[in-house]
């Protein structure tokens, strides 16, 4: 046998024993073990303490509720008390844990104790340090967070009728007492119209504890000032996260959020109360796609057969965990870290839970589906993409993001002042060629035109280069817009359109979405900047499906060229039809056929469309059928070839993936 013959036999061998072991062998259970080993599942009772003897956390209601026992100001009360049933010495430790046990501190406190409770006998009570350091690669601006230590409140507030009952779930009535900020309680004073106002107003011995410290407020004479004494060294709990008060000064604080237990070494009393080792399967049904990587193995041995020389073959070590560029179906909520507001969910539960407090300018979205997301990628929610890198299938994790990882910090620039009122004389003359470019037509005397949205204007005279139009304004009218009241007033010269605009209302002006956020005089301002702009978030997801990139690889639309063909597939398919109409020259076009089409999460949905794709500057016949006014467009149609939807210009395939979840089913996409 040649040096070469044997190489290759050697190589082959090795090549069948790895596919062996990748087949695995199914290994029976041992039973209920006397003594905890690493994969055993264990129901554990434990109560956790800081070293000075206050609770901080327990599975015992009865030593929750004991009022005898000291508790620390980061123990929180559950809704459930019962054993938690653990995988021991595991990396995601908790298996049916209630909703509040999957997130931040007590999630940690569960994964310390999975590790402790390894040797441990079942019915055997033991005391148990843990501790938990800052996890490795967190950056400084994950770990600090900076927040007001002084705030200001107003001492009245103007709102509309549809937000006020956003936020207080009634319908307003004078009277009313509201508690939009604890520190100072307000009460509706008027409903007049769509307004409604709201005096605020400090009570006797005013303050309360919070979790920073505790806040006093002061009467400035037009607005109050909430002062919270913040300590440094104080721990604090937020939700889920636990930290430690690092810097305090006139205005601000700085909060540690880096250290899972607030950099403090917990001692825990835990008892087993039963453990068992869980039947082994085949490696096959842990390990992902066995057959792809059994595939791919095979490929291996047949290449270096033929050609005698090593093949590299790229495993991946850890297949149940996610990895940059695979594709992952999450859920999510995300809130507002200063008040826990919910301002974005994918669950239908969570919206429509009466004790979800929502943002006063939430709004409800077409459907409520999980999102798909590129690990690693920016999806339609910052920090998303970024968080679940390492994570499983069914585990849940809660991210904390500064507004530097979120969305910015407010510009002043996008702050503009508009004029509440305007006059325009009540004849007005335009050139023939102005009135055709307006209004696409000739002018015709009588005949009457939208040169406002709030009255029309007549044609009253025509010249041969000029048009003569007159406003029909009637004085005294009213119109509701959803920003507020326009009055019109109208005398034998002049027509006057007055604004009265309504306080945190939306509104739109040249392309750009904004909300009012003051007024007075003759102008009013609006806030062209993000809502959540110098805000921190929270995220709480939950990895639903994992798709790896090694599968994706072979993922291909099957583009059709032919705009009848396409229909046709889509009707005999009962499938509804994408359609991308572009041009050579057009740069936007070209991203969007080699991203955004390109893109896993795209090309997921390769076999739920037909896809047709039509160069349209040069077959123009489909330009004119759809009415294109630009580049590039894509036409969604059902399967009978009517259009469902237009979207004009570029998408990311973030937003394009919603947009087409929107148009299949749930068992679609859930299938996916």
């Amino acid at each position: 046998m040649s040096r070469q013959e044997k190489r290759v036999l050697s190589i082959t061998l090795t090549m069948a024993a790895l596919l062996v072991v990748l087949s695995g062998c199914a290994l029976t259970g041992s039973g209920p073990a006397h003594v905890v080993k690493p994969g055993d599942q264990a129901m554990l009772n434990y109560t956790c303490r800081l070293k000075n003897g206050e609770i901080v956390a327990t599975t015992d209601e009865g030593v929750a509720k004991n009022q005898s026992l000291p508790k620390a100001s980061i123990f929180r009360e559950k809704l459930h008390y019962r054993a938690l049933r653990l995988v021991a010495g595991g990396k995601t430790a908790c298996q049916d844990c209630p909703e509040e046990i999957h997130k931040g501190f007590e999630e940690d406190i569960a994964a310390r104790l999975a590790e402790a409770i390894v040797d441990l006998r079942v019915e055997e009570s033991r005391t148990v340090e843990i501790t938990a350091a800052v996890p490795p690669g967190m950056k400084k601006d994950e770990q600090f967070i900076q927040m007001a230590r002084v705030r200001n409140a107003p001492r009245e507030m103007r709102m509309a009728k549809d937000i006020y009952a956003g936020r207080t779930g009634k319908p307003p009535e004078v009277g009313q007492e509201v508690d939009f900020n604890p520190a100072v309680p307000g009460k509706v004073t008027s409903v007049i119209g769509d307004e409604v106002v709201i005096q605020f107003f400090i009570l006797p011995g005013a303050g309360r504890d919070t979790s920073f410290g505790k806040e006093t407020v002061r009467d400035m004479g037009d607005h109050f000032e909430i002062v919270i004494d913040a300590c440094e060294g104080h721990l604090v709990r937020s939700g889920p996260l636990v930290g430690r008060i690092v810097d305090v000064d006139e205005r601000l604080f700085t909060l540690d959020y880096g250290h899972p237990f607030g950099g403090e070494a917990l001692m825990c009393d835990v008892t087993v109360g039963s453990a068992q080792t869980p039947e082994k399967t085949a490696p096959s049904s842990k390990k992902g796609d066995t057959r792809a990587v059994q595939e791919r193995l095979k490929a291996a041995v047949e290449e270096t057969v033929r050609t005698g020389k090593a093949v590299e073959i790229g495993l991946d070590k850890d297949p149940d965990r996610v990895r940059k560029g695979d594709l992952v179906r999450v859920n999510y909520t995300a809130k507002c870290f200063s008040d826990g507001q919910v301002f974005c969910t994918t669950m239908a539960g969570v919206a429509g839970d009466p004790g979800t407090r929502k943002v006063a300018w939430y709004e409800e979205p077409k459907g409520f589906f999980p999102e798909h997301i590129l690990a690693g990628e920016e999806g339609s929610m910052p920090g998303l993409g970024e968080a679940v890198p390492g994570m499983a299938v069914g585990e849940k994790r809660t991210i904390t993001l500064p507004p530097e990882k979120a969305y910015g910090s407010p510009d002043s620039r996008k702050m503009m002042q508009l004029p509440t009122v305007k006059h325009m004389p009540k004849v007005i003359s335009m050139s023939a060629q102005e009135y055709v470019q307006k209004f696409r037509s000739l002018p015709v005397v009588g005949k009457e035109v939208d040169v406002v949205p709030y009255f029309k204007t007549r044609v009253i005279e025509i010249t041969e280069r000029r048009a003569t139009l007159e406003h029909l304004a009637k004085d005294g009218e009213r119109v509701q817009e959803s920003f507020g009241t326009t009055e019109i007033h109208s005398d034998g010269k002049e027509v006057t359109i007055e604004l009265v605009p309504r306080i945190g209302a939306p509104f739109e002006a040249n392309g750009r979405k904004g909300r009012i956020i003051s007024t007075g005089g003759s102008v009013f301002t609006v806030d062209f900047n993000n809502p959540l702009a110098g805000k921190t978030i929270v995220l709480d997801l939950e990895v639903l499906s994992l798709t790896k990139a090694s599968r994706m690889a072979a993922w291909q639309i099957p583009w059709l060229e032919d705009h009848d063909k396409g229909l046709t597939a889509a009707l005999t398919d009962g499938k509804p039809m994408v359609l991308v109409l572009y041009a050579d020259w057009c740069e936007w076009c070209k991203r969007l056929l080699n991203e955004t089409l390109e893109d896993p999460r795209i090309r997921s949905l390769k076999d739920r469309f037909i896809w047709v794709r039509i160069n349209s500057d040069a077959e123009l016949e489909y330009k004119e059928l759809y009415e294109q006014n630009g580049f590039p467009l894509i036409v969604l149609l059902n399967p009978e070839g009517e259009t469902i939807k237009k979207l004009e210009g570029f998408r990311d395939a973030a937003k394009l993936r919603r947009e087409l979840d929107d148009i299949i089913s749930d068992e679609d996409f859930h299938a996916i």
